[in-house]
Order: C-alpha cells, then structure tokens, then sequence
C-alpha cells in the first residue's frame, strides 16, 4: 500500500466499521481453529490491530514490508515482535508457525507471484498448521480504492483455491465475506466508474465515517460475522479461505 494507507489505517484503527469486522472475524476464526498459546504470525500485519487481539491468546508476531506499518504496529503493540520483512522471502526459520494469517497481502502489487508467496508460507508453518486468507474478490469490482491499495489482482474463491492446492496446501473452507454489503458496494463502484478514470478518482475506502453510520455498519457486520463463521456465503467483496499443511505420514 501507499504509505498514506496506513496513516488512513492507523487513524481509524478498529473504530472503523471495516476494520474492525474484518479483524474481530479472523480473531475468532483463529480462535475456532487454534489452540491457546500457539504461535501465530499477522502476515503482513499493516497498523498491527490484529496483534492486538490475538496477543493475549497467541503467541504473536507481525511482518509488514513497508517501515510506515512496522513503526504503527510496533507503537500499538511493543510489548510484541514486529520485523520489516519480504513477503516472498519470510525471515523465519521453517516449521516455526502454527498459524499464519495473511489479511488483504497477496494482492499487492509487490507480490509478484502468489503461488511462490503461499509455498513461503508453507514453509515457515508446522505440520498441521494452518493459514488464514482474505483477498479482494472479482477484477470486475477494480475500483479507485485498488489505484491506491496498489492492487495487483482481485480474486474468486476457485482461484484462491487453486493457488492454495498448488503450494501445497489442504483448503479446508474458501467462500467469501462481505455478503451482506456486496450489492450496495458493487453499484456504488460501477456507477463512480462510469463518471470518471480511475486513476483521476483513486481514493481510499477507509474514511471516517459519520459516527451513527459507523455504529450501524458495525451492528450489521457483526451480524454478518457471526454466521460467516460457520457457513460459506456464495459470493461478497472479499474471498476468505482456511487451509491445512500436510502432517507427515505414519509410517
């Protein structure tokens, strides 16, 4: 991202409707899936709010690329590991991990490759580890906010399935999230890309928003949430996928 990204990021943190979805569902979807006391990495950790929940559950640590989201997750969190670090060359030992997760990473532009990128995750996670994914989902949604996410591609979940089976992954659920905005955010995209280029109109989603429409828009996605955590909804605005590594066969 755009180093103005993540001073958008880090004024809002999880007050904003979107981030704070976002990060209290992979929290809790950690929490169904891992047990207390592993050790997880925030993959790409950005402000570093996800640290900030797991922390007190997990062992935590967070890699960012960027030094603007290193020094914001760092502030947030100094009681955790931060390192600035390639995500196409972790600095990390294998089998260090039981947990990955990797929130909106892939897509970037600097990730030149995202099947190499998900095999480096493998790498540094344990047997029977697992990683958690979410990416922007369908190229046809391509909007401003992508010019300054440094977007290189959006997603489908047969994709990110594909790419995850590739590098050596079991898929253990990939579906989507954000269902329940989807049609309202898909015509609102459409309709600013018929008024203008894109690259004219490149703005960031994350605003503050007026502060009762914030609070509604938490309400709603923390509905959403809570049944996401169960079920895969068919389609949304990003793609969410949980995969296992292999465990090494009994002899």
């Amino acid at each position: 991202m755009k180093a103005e990204q993540y001073d958008a990021h880090a004024a809002v943190r999880l007050t904003h409707w979107w981030r704070y979805g976002t990060n209290t569902f992979f929290a809790r979807l950690v929490g169904d899936n891992v047990e207390p006391g592993a050790m997880v990495l925030d993959h790409g950790c950005g402000v570093g709010d996800l640290i900030t929940l797991l922390k007190e559950k997990y062992r935590v640590v967070g890699v960012d690329a960027f030094p603007a989201a290193v020094r914001y997750a760092r502030d947030a969190n100094p009681d955790s590991q931060v390192t600035q670090g390639d995500i196409m060359a972790l600095p990390f030992a294998d089998a260090t991990f039981d947990a990955v997760v990797s929130l909106d990473v892939l897509y970037h532009a600097n990730v030149t490759d995202d099947t190499m990128a998900l095999a480096e995750i493998e790498r540094i996670l344990k047997p029977g580890g697992r990683v958690f994914l979410q990416l922007p989902a369908y190229e046809w949604l391509r909007s401003g906010h992508d010019a300054v996410a440094m977007t290189r591609k959006r997603y489908n979940a047969e994709e990110v399935r594909s790419s995850l089976e590739k590098s050596g992954f079991t898929p253990v659920r990939t579906g989507y999230r954000m269902t329940f905005f989807f049609f309202a955010a898909a015509l609102a995209r459409l309709l600013k890309r018929g008024q203008a280029h894109e690259e004219e109109s490149a703005s960031s989603d994350m605003k503050n928003e007026n502060p009762a429409l914030n609070t509604l828009l938490k309400k709603v996605i923390s509905v959403e949430n809570a049944v996401a955590r169960y079920i895969n909804f068919p389609f949304g605005l990003s793609v969410v996928a949980v995969a296992k590594k292999a465990e090494p066969k009994k002899a």
